[in-house]
């Protein structure tokens, strides 16, 4: 998993495959828990935590 700043934006990549692409790291986060209540596959859930936990830690390095 990586996490990229691109001019004005933040990108998420899983595998080299763009998964989110927003502005801020608060609509990364806000995305991915709307994504949370539609998706019920385990591995995608799964893959959704990991990039939650991984913009927790880029946001607290950040500050």
């Amino acid at each position: 998993m990586e996490i990229l700043r691109e001019e004005n934006l933040i990108k998420v990549y899983n595998d080299g495959v763009l998964l989110i692409e927003e502005s801020s790291y608060n609509n990364i986060k806000s995305t991915i828990n709307k994504l949370k209540d539609i998706i019920q596959d385990v591995y995608q859930l799964n893959i959704l935590n990991q990039i939650l936990k991984k913009i927790e830690l880029e946001i607290s390095e950040v500050a």
